[in-house]
């Protein structure tokens, strides 16, 4: 039986440029967030890129390659840079209180050497329509993961009420799923 543990809740106050969770419990199998943002990207734009980055890590060691289902076409982008790409949070334009949700997941966290993501996400235009998409990444980073923040990538500040959960997964082997609050 795998148990996904919440090892902390973070719901904005107010709006704040990212949120971060930091001295994450080494002892779990994996971690997962679950995330429901909202930006102030303005310009008339109803989606925000959004990205995390691992322990603070600024260089160029995320490798990301995503497929997105956007606005009737579904496309297909990879790259390098200094931060990992997640799917995206709803901005200034989007229908009035709506948030781009989604879950990210990172095995094998405590271990030495690369560490792979993957996310999945879902937004919805004024038009009514959800938008969709899936992230591959990798951090090429040698450490533990002890931090993860996650941010806009165009700069701008998360929305009073976007919150994230981080989760601590426990590897069972019954097959059966428990959720547990610390």
């Amino acid at each position: 039986m795998s148990s996904f543990i919440i090892i902390q809740h973070v719901e904005l106050g107010a709006n704040q440029a990212d949120i971060v969770f930091s001295n994450i419990p080494q002892i779990y199998t994996d971690l997962m967030i679950v995330y429901s943002l909202r930006t102030t990207l303005g310009q008339g734009l109803q989606f925000d890129d959004m990205s995390m980055r691992i322990n603070g890590d600024t260089s160029s060691s995320y490798t990301n390659r995503t497929l997105r289902a956007r606005e009737g076409a579904v496309t297909a982008i990879s790259g390098t840079g200094s931060r990992l790409d997640i799917y995206e949070a709803c901005a200034s334009a989007a229908p009035a209180s709506s948030f781009g949700s989604g879950q990210i997941y990172i095995p094998s966290y405590t271990l030495s050497g690369n560490k792979r993501v993957s996310s999945m996400g879902y937004s919805i235009a004024n038009n009514a329509t959800l938008q969709g998409g899936l992230v591959s990444g990798l951090w090429t980073g040698n450490a533990a993961v002890t931090s993860i923040s996650l941010f806009s990538a165009n700069g701008q500040n998360l929305l009073q009420f976007s919150s994230a959960t981080l989760y601590g997964v426990l590897a069972g082997n019954s097959g059966g799923v428990t959720i547990t609050q610390l």
